[in-house]
């Protein structure tokens, strides 16, 4: 394994992103739900090297989004929740304000877990989120996190349920002003007939954050070398006037 510090990594990921073909808010935004997501212990970088394959052969677009009122139904076509979310949580939070709640459901969804720093942006703004998703692992699991915030920090609080049979494949979202105004499943899911597997809390994750931020970053050494090959598809191609070091080789 290879250690990188924070900083060379958040822009190895830009500039890797954008040989994808998106737009610099959409790239940057991304590059930074990657490294969120590692150093809150989500496994971003795991995760990234499982959606590369399909990042790789055709660019994403937003979901297909159909609302009522404040419940919203999002089709990702079997895309990553990496790209093309932005405007739809910017919806749902706007539902929330306009209704003390709003409620999200996406389908064909993979790496849901890139939701997570987007709702976390939300939380700053004084909110509360709360999603939860099949593992992919056991789809007998169910992982579940809370977040609630300010513009002082964000608290985290993780759990994964075992539940008796396979679980519906579809992420459930739910942003509210308060706890209280929370759907009774998304307050949380203790007594639907789940059993608790593991749970992180907010002392615990905020711990492991720190670590993480406050040192290297540990990345698979294909994986730092395919985002290497990625980044130099767009430097300018060697020429007397790039030859000081900008071009690629």
């Amino acid at each position: 394994m290879l250690r990188v510090s924070y900083g060379e990594l958040l822009a190895q990921l830009k500039q890797s992103f954008e040989a994808f073909g998106y737009s610099l808010g959409e790239y940057e935004s991304a590059a930074t739900c990657v490294l969120s997501l590692e150093l809150w212990g989500f496994g971003g970088l795991a995760l990234l090297e499982a959606a590369l394959p399909s990042l790789e052969l055709h660019k994403q677009w937003a979901p297909a989004v159909t609302y009522e009122s404040n419940a919203l139904m999002l089709d990702c076509y079997q895309g990553s929740a990496l790209f093309g979310l932005i405007p739809s949580l910017e919806l749902i939070y706007v539902k929330a304000r306009q209704h003390g709640a709003s409620r999200a459901t996406l389908l064909n969804c993979t790496e849901p877990e890139f939701v997570l720093p987007l709702l976390m942006q939300i939380c700053q703004r004084g909110y509360y989120a709360s999603i939860y998703w099949p593992s992919t692992e056991d789809p007998t699991h169910l992982r579940w996190v809370l977040l609630e915030g300010d513009v002082s920090g964000i608290r985290v609080d993780s759990k994964i349920w075992q539940a008796s049979a396979p679980l519906e494949t579809s992420v459930s979202i739910e942003v509210a002003r308060s706890d209280s105004e929370f759907s009774p499943d998304h307050s949380d899911p203790e007594g639907q007939g789940l059993s608790l597997q593991d749970h992180w809390g907010n002392a615990a994750l905020q711990a492991l954050f720190e670590e993480r931020y406050m040192s290297s970053v540990t990345i698979d050494p294909w994986l730092w070398s395919r985002l290497q090959d990625l980044g130099r598809q767009v430097l300018v191609p060697s020429s007397e006037a790039s030859r000081s070091g900008a071009g690629a080789d």
